[in-house]
């Protein structure tokens, strides 16, 4: 029998001159094998034999098979290395969150769900004005808004307003005398009342001297006689303190009273409410009279009084609004002073004017 390996060279023995080079391959499983995940191998696929220029009937000698190449090692490189970014990517955020500043969680104000009870109704007559009442809904309880109160007078201001009179401001309230219907300086008040004397005549009893001349220089101006005093008028009087200290001529028909006992005085009320009071204070015996009037009114000047004499010739200081008079006399001044009382026109100026000239002291 033939041997079926006769054409097949041995290992170890030369190739004959007309054979064709066998290529061995290492298997791939031997590559990198260590890194490489060890996987089920493939099946060997037989590789083409290579014809060669054999001679006829002599079989060719068959190379033998490839191992086929493992897939999915770059794959597995790919995704070692993803991993390894995701870890490193994902531990850096882990710290920067966990290392930054955290805000301060803003507390919420507290709710309060439950509703608030109902306002009770307003109860008119409880002494509380509730805002649906009114003055016309509640009287009882709400009181209608009162004006505001007016600002109160300014004495120096020019006005003459509120309840100043000539008597306390006399800067912005001239002096309002009553009617004088023969402007003879005697009002017919007066004439009618106290004088007897004609208010359409300013010379009453024809003598050629005028009414108010007549009576503050102690003469009647109802008698044309040279020798009629004034205090022989019928609507005339005199009055003498109870210390002896002065006297002086009043209207008859005034009340006379008391005043301040201590100063010795008097008042002497017309019936109109208006009154002439005379007051005895002390002063220096050696001060003057004007010197002791400003010392006691600081802010008066003694170009705002008047100089007078008493018929008894005693000096006198009359005050800015020609409503008090200081009568000097030694260690003493008799103070006599004209208050409108309720009035606001002065009635009594003549009058006024006789009794401080008729003060004499004794």
């Amino acid at each position: 029998m033939d041997d079926p390996k006769a054409g097949l060279n041995k290992p170890g023995a030369p190739a004959s001159a007309g054979d064709e080079p066998v290529i061995h391959v290492i298997p791939e499983r031997f590559y990198m094998a260590g890194l490489k995940k060890k996987v089920k191998a493939e099946p060997p696929k037989q590789a083409a034999a290579i014809p060669s220029p054999a001679p006829a009937g002599t079989p060719s000698p068959v190379p033998p098979p490839k191992p086929a190449k493992k897939k999915g090692g770059n794959a597995v490189i790919l995704v070692f290395a993803l991993v390894a970014l995701v870890l490193i990517g994902g531990g850096g955020a882990a710290v920067y969150f966990l290392t930054r500043p955290q805000p301060t969680p803003s507390k919420m104000p507290l709710v309060n769900s439950a509703q608030p009870p109902a306002p009770a109704a307003p109860v008119c007559g409880d002494g509380k004005c509730d805002a649906t009442e009114s003055p016309d809904t509640c009287a009882a309880d709400c009181q209608p808004a009162q004006p505001p109160a007016p600002a109160a007078p300014v004495c120096g201001d020019n006005k003459c307003e509120g309840d100043e009179t000539s008597q306390s401001c006399s800067a912005d309230c001239k002096p309002i005398f009553g009617q004088d219907t023969d402007n003879d300086g005697v009002s017919d008040l007066e004439e009618t009342t106290i004088y007897g004397t004609n208010p359409r005549d300013a010379d009453s009893d024809g003598d050629t001297y005028l009414d108010l001349n007549e009576i503050v220089n102690m003469f009647d101006p109802a008698n044309p006689s040279s020798a009629g005093m004034l205090k022989s008028n019928a609507g005339i009087a005199q009055y003498d303190s109870p210390s002896g200290e002065f006297s002086v001529l009043y209207p008859k028909t005034w009340l006379a009273t008391p005043g301040d006992q201590a100063a010795g005085g008097v008042i002497f009320k017309a019936p109109t409410g208006e009154f002439i009071q005379v007051l005895i204070v002390d002063k220096p015996a050696n001060q003057n009279l004007m010197d002791w009037f400003l010392e006691q009114n600081p802010t008066v000047k003694s170009s705002d009084v008047q100089s007078l004499k008493t018929k008894q010739g005693n000096d006198g200081v009359l005050s800015a609004d020609r409503m008090t008079a200081y009568v000097g006399s030694g260690p003493k001044v008799f103070v006599v002073s004209y208050d409108l009382g309720d009035q606001t026109a002065i009635n009594y100026r003549a009058t006024f004017q006789m009794m401080v000239r008729s003060l004499m002291v004794k």
